[in-house]
């Protein structure tokens, strides 16, 4: 082969190569979600789609503010002088609503669903807790932060955390602010998900037996519209708090019940007792039933050594082994041809990240390495 020509063949492979490992790209919809009906909430330059509790603009004290190569909404002002920041539509009922937030050391914050106390409203009411739930938003060092219902992705004095979802913002240990957080609340009348950083986080039904008796014991007993189901908007709770960040915050209305029969947020669409883990990147699919995939019967072993992740499969065959963050970004990579044992070292960096295995090239497993 020509020289030349073999040097332009590099050239493009190793284009392609860096171009599909870029970086995401912050507040901006990918084209998944543009043609799945998500609205862009901020874009990274203004605050058109918010305003204030008893104004059509924005608090001052929140701004669009500078950050590496993207931008955030960003708590910027002296504590206790900005208010919270609302969406400015508040007709969302039924929704998909993804957002990432970083939390200060020791910091707190929260965001509230179907907001609808706006001044000089039915409700007349500041505060988010009076009109509907909040998501809580808090470092594992501040005095909520470890609190069973008060910590950080809870339903805030109402519902902890699913007993394998405990560690989802502090995967592999350590501390859960200075860093974002990927989070998702999917909400369908009375029916309610929290997933964080691709793990289900907890999931309610408003006017169950337990709910009934989570709202009686909280400190919303007293606002019985928090118990309503009704329109709103979401909220971010304004506590005082320097440095709280936002990004990439976007929102669907849901004209369909995720939890019907064949829906695509169900893991299995014949069984509608909960919705699947989700996660925000377009090409990861999350599950914790490995049967569905792959060849009849190939289930795998996965053991977490000191050094290295060691992956056996029940017999030989072709394997790829990928292990990416959670923008489905490279990490390491290897394959593995006729082998039942996949071994990968452990030199890949910190944080949240997803193993995805294949198998002749077909994927056999998918799911989030929280604890490794």
């Amino acid at each position: 082969m020509n020289k030349k020509i073999s040097s332009l063949k590099a050239f493009m492979i190793l284009s392609v190569a860096l171009v599909s490992q870029a970086p995401a790209q912050h507040n901006a919809l990918t084209a998944a979600e543009q043609a799945a009906g998500y609205v862009l909430l901020f874009n990274g330059t203004n605050m058109t789609n918010w305003r204030a509790w008893n104004s059509t603009t924005p608090p001052s004290g929140w701004v669009a503010a500078p950050e590496s190569t993207w931008r955030v909404i960003q708590l910027v002002t002296s504590a206790g002088q900005a208010g919270a920041l609302i969406m400015a539509d508040a007709t969302y009922q039924n929704f998909d609503f993804k957002v990432e937030w970083n939390v200060p050391s020791a910091g707190n914050s929260g965001i509230f669903s179907r907001y609808d106390g706006f001044a000089g409203g039915p409700i007349n009411n500041a505060w988010g807790g009076a009109s509907g739930p909040e998501s809580q938003i808090a470092a594992i060092n501040n005095s909520d932060g470890t609190s069973p219902t008060h910590r950080a992705g809870t339903c805030y004095d109402m519902f902890p955390l699913d007993a394998r979802a405990l560690g989802w913002d502090t995967p592999g240990g350590g501390f859960n602010y200075g860093r974002y957080q990927q989070f998702r609340i999917v909400a369908y009348n009375n029916h309610v998900a929290h997933f964080g950083n691709g793990l289900k986080l907890l999931e309610y039904v408003m006017g169950s037996p337990a709910y009934i008796t989570a709202y009686n014991a909280s400190k919303y007993a007293t606002y019985p519209h928090y118990a309503n189901v009704h329109p709103g908007a979401m909220y971010l709770q304004d506590h005082g708090e320097l440095g709280i960040k936002f990004r990439d915050v976007r929102i669907k209305k849901l004209t369909q019940n995720p939890w019907a029969l064949g829906s695509p947020y169900l893991a299995n669409p014949n069984d509608t007792t909960s919705l699947r883990d989700l996660t925000f990147a377009d090409n990861i699919t999350t599950t914790t039933d490995i049967r569905s995939f792959g060849s009849a019967g190939n289930t795998l072993k996965i053991h977490r050594g000191p050094e290295a992740l060691v992956i056996q499969f029940n017999h030989r065959g072709d394997y790829s082994v990928r292990v990416s963050d959670l923008f489905g970004r490279t990490l390491t990579s290897q394959n593995f041809s006729m082998s039942d044992q996949a071994t990968l070292p452990k030199n890949f960096s910190s944080g949240a990240r997803i193993l995805s295995v294949r198998e002749a090239g077909r994927i056999i497993h998918q799911g989030l390495l929280a604890d490794f």
